[in-house]
């Protein structure tokens, strides 16, 4: 939690603590009546080669670069609908270590070429093979089950669910992912909330799966649970904060934007004479103040004879100065 707390702070966001009771009321309140879930798509590729005829195939989320504005002001368009990022920590096990690492290989071999085939390289292969290579990599890194769901009516979810789709995907990098239609008793936001991100993804790991890939005798289990693991890289692209800019029209108050970090002197702050005001960049409501020795040495009253200076500073400093 504290980690949390400082990370928001170092983004000049404002936060408060709240109770899971209120946070179970607000969520009673959001539109279920449709719900649905984004899930990547499973395949198969015909490489078209005797060393490995059929590929298992799933796409990788590649950086966007996107921020979440466009999902924002969806969500601020839909009063009551929801969009729910949820993320399991998890491990990949021995054999599926074994068959990303064999996969890996292989493909890689197909792609750059092999002697036996006349060195002749296959554009299959050596896409399938940066998938793999990639998930093999990051095979000790953390790794989480996830789901992706969005709640609204039958007019606002397919909407919202349109924006979620493109916020994971750009024209250059496409992802393979498909929508799974959820029942409302299937999720039971209200009544089974603390369980319900590892309920939903054990629904999610058996629904509309290809039968024909797993009834084929092929393909082993290891891959079973590949295509609903990512890693922590492909979790940021929706898995975070949105950030305030010009481009959120509605839904986020944007006070000030900015990367430069300000340090104050720890006289002023909470602990001077003269109290000013709140400071603006703190969550906790810190005070800031100035000391009576700093303002003798840098206050000067200017005004013409019998303007009143006299009586304007004792009234404005008269009690701290009569403290000391």
């Amino acid at each position: 939690m504290r980690a949390c707390q400082s990370a928001l702070e170092l983004q000049k966001y404002e936060y408060e603590e709240r109770s899971m009771e209120e946070m179970t009321e607000k969520i009673k309140n959001i539109e279920a009546s449709s719900v649905k879930a984004l899930v990547k798509e499973e395949g198969v590729e015909n490489l078209q080669n005797q060393m490995l005829p059929f590929c298992y195939t799933y796409d990788r989320i590649q950086d966007t670069a996107q921020d979440l504005s466009r999902l924002v002001n969806i969500l601020t368009a839909h009063p009551d609908c929801a969009v729910s990022f949820q993320l399991i920590p998890a491990r990949l096990e021995g054999q599926e270590q074994e068959e990303l690492s064999r996969m890996m290989q292989i493909l890689d071999m197909l792609g750059k070429g092999t002697a036996e085939i006349g060195n002749v390289s296959f554009a299959l292969a050596e896409k399938n093979a940066e998938v793999y290579r990639y998930y093999a990599i990051q095979r000790n890194n953390p790794l989480f089950l996830y789901n992706i769901l969005i709640y609204g009516n039958q007019t606002s979810a397919p909407e919202i669910s349109s924006r979620v789709y493109a916020q994971l995907n750009t024209p250059k990098q496409p992802v393979k992912m498909k929508f799974i239609d959820l029942q409302e008793g299937e999720v039971q936001k209200d009544t089974n909330f603390y369980p319900l991100p590892w309920a939903v993804n054990e629904v999610l790991m058996t629904r509309e799966r290809e039968s024909q890939i797993w009834n084929s005798g092929v393909f082993s289990e290891a891959y079973y649970r590949l295509p609903y693991m990512i890693t922590a890289e492909e979790a940021s692209e929706f898995f975070r904060l949105p950030i305030g800019s010009s481009r959120v029209s509605a839904g986020l108050p944007v006070n000030e934007s900015g990367k430069t970090s300000k340090t104050y002197a720890d006289h002023i702050i909470n602990a001077g004479d003269i109290e000013i005001g709140t400071l603006k960049s703190s969550s906790r409501g810190d005070k800031i103040g100035i000391s009576l020795k700093d303002l003798a040495k840098h206050m000067l009253v200017v005004g013409t004879p019998g303007s009143g200076k006299n009586n304007f500073f004792c009234r404005t400093f008269g009690s701290p100065l009569e403290r000391t």
